[in-house]
């Protein structure tokens, strides 16, 4: 979906993908940090909220998941989708929020706060850095020289 500003999630798709899925996974352009969340939990085990490396492939990620919660077995309905914009937007466009009602009333909540809470912190990062990457060329190309000041 576009609008003035350019590429922007369909929040209604993002909506249904986050409500239908027991483990979803968003990407993030310019990076390859992903958002892993398992929804499944039971009285012992919460679910899982953390940022990961791309895997790759599905089968790489259902094989990283089985060895992090091998007691769930494989999902019943996975998703993937990318989030085009930017954190801030990912917060203040309710998304967020989705995620969090997703998980809460099972009895894990302080834990679920928790783990939302360094997720959110280490994609703000994740931005942050990616961007910084860019603005001095570090892993990008570049069409202007790099001009590095020396001390003379």
């Amino acid at each position: 979906m576009y609008n003035e500003m350019g590429l922007t999630a369909n929040r209604d798709e993002v909506a249904a993908a986050i409500e239908s899925a027991d483990v979803f996974l968003v990407g993030f352009r310019n990076t390859t940090e992903r958002l892993v969340v398992d929804t499944r939990q039971d009285e012992k085990t919460a679910p899982m909220i953390e940022t990961s490396e791309s895997t790759g492939s599905l089968e790489g990620r259902m094989h990283w998941l089985g060895q992090r919660r091998p007691e769930f077995g494989l999902p019943e309905a996975f998703k993937f989708f990318v989030w085009p914009n930017s954190m801030e937007w990912l917060v203040a466009s309710g998304t967020w929020e989705g995620v969090r009602a997703k998980l809460v009333g099972q009895g894990h909540d302080e834990w679920v706060a928790a783990q939302m809470g360094k997720a959110l912190e280490d994609l703000y990062a994740v931005e942050l850095q990616t961007a910084r990457d860019a603005i001095v060329g570090n892993g990008y190309m570049t069409i202007w020289p790099v001009q590095r000041e020396t001390d003379e």
